[in-house]
């Protein structure tokens, strides 16, 4: 008999969907990262439709081997780089993706090789729309991107750096993939490995130069407030912080998408206080980003911090804070959200700061709501349980006194009343004794004798 070795397929359970996704993907030596990207992503697709624009590490083998292991169906597609987005000379290789991925599916989810999905991913009871948005994150903050397509839509990628999907639909309709999940961004991809993140951003700078400021390069676009946007973005991450500086202001003077100028005024407050400017333009440059965008707390945020820890005035950082509060967590915007401001940073910039401020059960109710609702990182736990304890303590004794000072008040009511009490026993007693001394007989007998 010969021997013959069965292979048995991995069995993962499948999210419900309502018609067929196809895993959209662009690959170039993502062996070391992408098969945690594909087996997060397992649940919630049909079959697989990636591009490879040139591996030499095994890359095309794993992906077919690892989904082979699922029982997943799918094909790698094998092309050369063309550019993320489209170019006047080219489609790019983020469209030839989607292209390769047509009549396969009736939706695409394109995502990086580095990107890992998390949560309780859920789609809806039906899917109409053109697109859907999904959320994406990365350290304290999270965004929102269109990342599945529908196919027959005609979608394509636009842009050389920091591309995004345009739709020839005049108005595509793009919904939004609620429910507690993330989608984390973790830049562990090829474009990462064997370069230091400035000197990749620094790269990134010189490509969006190039696009912006040369009048020679194919891709020239002067007035693209996209470019300038992420030439600020990168200029930044690469810690060109004077450049960056220069290129947010003329990013929010460019106008336009609300979200994107209200970040860049944002991120000019935030390298002012790098720079470490004078206190007075750093706040104001804070204010002009609140004002722009009163809908998001993070720049109040910053002022009530800066306050606190820089300037050792925390009643004017309570201020800020109580301002910040306010302002719900902004579900209807998309671009760079800090999450961890919304989530347990202001209340406790409120614990650390009603102390000051005179407000103890303010900072009490903060501190006792971060613990018992578990909102606090671990590593913080121990000093927001420190600072809680300290307001226990305070207003145990405040209580004490308070019962004392009412004792006090009380016995002091009850002496007044009995002084009183006492003075009015003597006026009685008084006006009794003058009655009487009028009225006696020697008295009547002289009023009679008149």
């Amino acid at each position: 008999m010969n021997n013959i070795m069965m292979t048995k397929t991995k069995k993962v359970k499948k999210v419900p969907k309502p018609t067929s996704v196809t895993l959209c993907m662009i690959v170039k030596n993502e062996s070391h990262i992408i098969k945690e990207c594909l087996e997060s992503m397992i649940p919630y697709i049909d079959r697989y439709d990636i591009t490879d624009t040139g591996s030499t590490d095994g890359t095309p083998e794993l992906i077919k081997e690892f989904m082979d292991e699922y029982g997943v169906p799918g094909e790698v597609y094998l092309s050369d780089w063309k550019g993320f987005g489209d170019s006047a000379k080219n489609i790019g290789s983020r469209t030839e993706a989607l292209n390769n991925a047509k009549e396969k599916a009736d939706y695409a989810w394109m995502i990086d090789a580095d990107d890992f999905m998390t949560g309780n991913f859920e789609y809806p009871s039906e899917m109409k729309e053109d697109a859907y948005s999904i959320r994406l994150g990365r350290e304290d903050f999270v965004w929102w991107r269109n990342q599945i397509f529908r196919l027959e839509s005609n979608w394509h990628y636009v842009g050389i750096l920091h591309e995004y999907a345009a739709c020839e639909k005049e108005n595509p309709i793009v919904g939004r993939m609620g429910g507690e999940y993330k989608v984390t961004a973790r830049t562990l991809g090829a474009r990462n490995v064997g370069i230091s993140t400035q000197e990749k951003y620094k790269r990134d700078a010189e490509e969006l130069e190039d696009a912006l400021y040369n009048e020679n390069s194919p891709n020239y676009d002067p007035n693209n407030s996209r470019y300038v946007f992420y030439l600020a973005q990168s200029y930044f991450d690469s810690q060109q912080y004077e450049k960056s500086l220069e290129s947010y202001g003329k990013r929010a003077e460019m106008g336009g998408w609300e979200e994107e100028v209200y970040y860049s005024l944002y991120r000019v407050a935030m390298i002012t206080a790098v720079l470490d400017k004078p206190w007075e333009e750093i706040q104001q440059a804070f204010l002009d980003a609140y004002d722009s965008r009163p809908i998001r707390a993070e720049p109040l945020y910053q002022i009530a911090r800066l306050y606190r820890q820089v300037h050792n005035k925390p009643r004017l950082g309570y201020i800020f804070a109580k301002m910040a509060m306010e302002i719900q967590y902004p579900q209807q915007d998309i671009l760079f959200i800090s999450d961890e401001v919304y989530k347990y940073q202001l209340l406790d910039e409120i614990g650390a700061t009603a102390w000051a401020a005179g407000k103890p059960h303010v900072g009490y109710a903060a501190c006792k709501r971060l613990i018992e609702e578990n909102l606090v990182p671990d590593n913080e736990r121990e000093r927001i349980s420190n600072n809680l304890k300290q307001y226990e303590q305070l207003l145990s004794q405040m209580h004490s006194e308070q019962a004392q000072n009412h004792v006090a008040q009380r016995m002091a009511e009850k002496t007044a009343q009995e002084k009183e009490k006492k003075k009015n026993k003597e006026k009685r007693k008084n006006r009794t004794k003058g009655s009487t001394k009028t009225s006696s007989p020697k008295n009547r007998k002289k009023r009679k004798n008149k």
